[in-house]
């Protein structure tokens, strides 16, 4: 795996900003303002007990349409499945070698809903359980429309949840989709129905808390707003792959 150094803040940035407010804003480019400066370093990588084959999981689990009569007004996460491709292309695009493993949903929402407790048995939950021990970051990607949204007026939720570690790096990734204009929801995730989010928690490497998130896009703005939420979430996980580099 090749690392990816943002240079402005440069490795280890994050540490730094362990004792520092929440709120703070690290200083970064924009998608829109390029190129983006890159700094490709190769990283010793031992892989111990599994952890580590797979860098990013992104899990897409309404991605199958619900049958006509059912859901109607929201039978499937489009925008959701269309964004995780675009992910994995921009990540796979900045760093030759990064292994992305995406997993769209296997049943439609109304025979299970694969983000609840009650489908932990399903043959696909089975196997995100074990791609998460194999994994680095987590990515669990939903959309929504505006007549449903309990979110406000916004193109992209960032669900907060976890540790001090986990929150101040979600709150990097909402500044940088903020910097980017666009318009973000950092919403608070009891983990009660956010099941698949529930079963990251708490996942360590060395001590070390790993990044994972749900993100909600959503389907009533332009295409090319997701596509930005895409192309900063990519360099989000570039960072962070970065800082985890530290750990090996």
């Amino acid at each position: 795996m090749r690392a990816v150094i943002l240079q402005g803040n440069g490795s280890g940035y994050l540490a730094e900003l362990m004792g520092a407010d929440p709120s703070y804003e690290p200083v970064r480019g924009s998608p829109e303002v390029g190129p983006w400066n890159i700094i490709r370093e190769e990283r010793a990588n031992p892989r111990m007990g599994g952890r580590g084959q797979i860098d990013v999981l992104l899990t897409v689990p309404h991605s199958q349409c619900s049958p006509e009569g059912l859901f109607h007004s929201h039978p499937c996460d489009t925008a959701a499945k269309e964004t995780a491709f675009k992910v994995r292309h921009f990540l796979q695009h900045i760093q030759q070698g990064i292994n992305v493993k995406m997993m769209p949903g296997s049943v439609p929402r109304a025979e299970c809903d694969l983000n609840r407790e009650e489908c932990r048995k399903t043959p696909w939950r089975k196997k995100v359980r074990e791609l998460m021990g194999e994994s680095l970051i987590f990515l669990d990607m939903h959309s929504f429309y505006d007549s449903e949204s309990k979110f406000g007026d916004v193109d992209v939720a960032v669900f907060f949840h976890g540790g001090r570690d986990t929150r101040l790096r979600l709150k990097i990734l909402s500044n940088m989709l903020r910097k980017a204009g666009l318009r973000v929801n950092e919403w608070e995730s009891d983990l009660g129905t956010d099941d698949l989010l529930k079963e990251w928690e708490g996942q360590k490497w060395r001590g070390a808390s790993l990044p994972g998130t749900l993100i909600e896009l959503n389907e009533s703005v332009p295409n090319e707003r997701r596509t930005k939420v895409a192309e900063v979430m990519a360099f989000w996980v570039s960072d962070q792959l970065a800082e985890l580099g530290g750990t090996f």
